[in-house]
């Protein structure tokens, strides 16, 4: 017997107290809910601005701001968030139209006087944004998009004033990461710093051994420095710190093959997989390399395990479709074909298998059931490229001139340095 406004009002306090938990997914739910009854409601249109701002959505950020605006012309915060998108993305005219509009009482929030501050910095007026973020930490002193833009203007004529004033930052943090990353970023541009930077990122994944992003970055940053020596023992204190990160495995796989050859990225890719029997990420890791060494029938054996014991899950599937590719770079086509259908039976928008067969489709000089089976793939996946290719083979082969020639130009549109497409096109 409630009224729309009500479970409309129940909704967003759900996904309030859902948001502050940190549980994006349900807050969602919770605020579509919302719309659906209400689709004008300011405050669940102002939510999910900032579900998307916590997904770094920013044009559905900006696109449910402006909304919130027009709906309600007097909701500060989101045109205060509005503006700073639009400083941040370089549309500086609308970013002072919105910070024109907010009134003077309004411009005295630390949020306003941080968005004036990107507005001055962008024009060039750097006292005026250093002032800005002075009185923003004034207001609010745990600000740390104040602190951090400050940090990043006083960097260019002061750099150590600028550090002493991170740190400051830093050691009077709840959350002290962005700011250690920010301190990085400092050092980094500032040049001649690649020691402090090292033990900076070092620091981190020894205080925040769970975030293997730090460690990535880490080996990234010593990659480019030329330090290659120095990049495998930090993968190896990921793995160490997160035994179960695939990712990691895999990381330090490719680079032991770059660095040392496929036969060392064998041995460890095997040690991993004693380690973890269980992972078919691994498993599936190991077949390829197989593969790729031309040992077709180790690959398929690792494949038939992985499939046996992943059934229908996309692992169990991968591998049956590779072993149907093996099946068929082999020439037994029944044989693929079989095990290609017994993918599709399951999952009937299967990528790799229908990417197989159309492929399969075109050496036989079945067109039509090439064409069909690529079709539906794009119908979900409109961007892939090989999918797109296929399509404009078979075209072609079938005599279909103008289908073929859409078909290179579209995929012109997805990699417009296309050779293949580029040269079958010049040749029609």
């Amino acid at each position: 017997c409630e009224s729309p406004e009500d479970r409309a009002a129940g909704y967003i306090a759900e996904a309030e107290k859902r948001l502050d938990e940190g549980d994006i997914v349900k807050a969602e739910i919770d605020i579509k809910n919302a719309l659906q009854i209400q689709p004008k409601n300011v405050k669940a249109r102002f939510l999910m601005a900032q579900v998307n701002e916590n997904r770094r959505e920013f044009q559905e950020m900006a696109s449910n701001l402006r909304a919130v605006v027009e709906l309600d012309p007097e909701f500060s915060e989101a045109r205060i968030k509005l503006g700073s998108l639009y400083a941040m993305a370089g549309a500086l005219e609308l970013a002072e139209e919105q910070a024109d509009m907010l009134t003077e009482v309004d411009r005295e929030r630390a949020d306003a006087k941080i968005l004036l501050a990107q507005i001055a910095a962008a024009k060039g007026d750097l006292e005026l944004a250093t002032l800005k973020l002075e009185e923003a930490l004034e207001l609010e002193p745990s600000s740390m998009q104040a602190l951090g833009l400050l940090v990043s203007i006083s960097a260019a004529t002061d750099l150590s004033g600028a550090l002493a004033l991170l740190d400051q930052g830093i050691a009077n943090a709840e959350d002290d990461r962005p700011l250690r990353l920010l301190r990085i970023q400092i050092l980094q541009r500032a040049g001649k710093y690649e020691d402090e930077v090292v033990d900076e990122y070092r620091g981190l994944m020894s205080d925040y051994p769970d975030e293997v992003a730090f460690g990535y970055r880490l080996a990234q940053f010593l990659a480019q420095a030329g330090r290659v020596d120095e990049v495998e023992p930090v993968l190896r204190q990921i793995i160490a710190n997160d035994p179960d990160n695939e990712e990691a495995r895999l990381a330090l796989t490719q680079y032991v093959a770059n660095a040392q050859g496929p036969d060392e990225a064998e041995a460890l890719l095997l040690q991993f997989v004693e380690e973890v029997p269980d992972s078919y990420t691994l498993r599936l890791a190991l077949a390829r390399l197989y593969q790729q060494t031309q040992r077709s029938e180790k690959a398929y054996e690792e494949y038939e395990r992985v499939a046996s014991s992943a059934g229908n899950e996309d692992e169990g599937l991968r591998a049956t479709v590779r072993m149907a590719g093996i099946n068929l770079a082999n020439g037994d086509t029944s044989a693929g074909e079989e095990l290609l259908e017994q993918v599709l039976a399951v999952d009937s928008l299967n990528t790799d298998a229908l990417l197989l067969r159309g492929a399969l489709y075109i050496d036989q000089k079945k067109y039509k059931n090439a064409v069909s089976d690529l079709r539906s793939l794009l119908r979900s996946e409109p961007d892939n490229l090989q999918a797109q290719l296929l399509i404009a083979k078979a075209h072609s082969d079938a005599g279909d001139a103008l289908l073929a020639e859409d078909a290179y130009k579209r995929v012109l549109d997805i990699d417009s340095g296309n050779v293949n497409a580029t040269l079958e096109l010049a040749r029609m």
